[in-house]
């Protein structure tokens, strides 16, 4: 099979079926090959999806599926080591439990997020500025 079929192959099997809901969103491309690599090993780091799975931009990928709704769970691991090399500071990524969240737990968890951003910017617009020194 080629490439062109494996994805499309892969982006149907997270289209919605029978038994989820009709607004959980259809996953394709390199989003939908990183949500597969995370379900089938539990946990996958930002290494192994850059160097074994040739997906350069990991970060990126795992942000997209979070703003689809999927609980996505990334944790720091402090030490590891990678073919045969430490790494320090590597995201290891996990589905968290339920693995989709609904559109009102999404906006929900979106709008605590921009109140935050909102309540950082104002904090720092109150500083007055620098005076220099002559």
């Amino acid at each position: 099979m080629n490439k062109r079929a494996n994805r499309i192959k892969e982006s149907a099997r997270f289209a919605p079926s029978g038994n989820c809901t009709a607004s959980q969103p259809i996953v394709t491309g390199q989003c939908a090959q990183v949500l597969s690599l995370i379900r089938q090993h539990g946990s996958i780091l930002s290494f192994t999806l850059t160097a074994d799975h040739a997906i350069p931009e990991a970060a990126a990928r795992v942000h997209d599926l979070r703003n689809k709704g999927f609980n996505i769970i990334t944790k720091i691991e402090q030490k590891i080591t990678f073919r045969g090399r430490i790494r320090r500071n590597v995201a290891r990524y996990s589905l968290g439990t339920p693995e989709w969240l609904s559109d009102s737990q999404t906006r929900r968890s979106n709008e605590r997020k921009c109140n935050i951003h909102k309540n950082h910017e104002n904090r720092y617009e109150k500083r007055l500025p620098r005076q220099r020194k002559t």
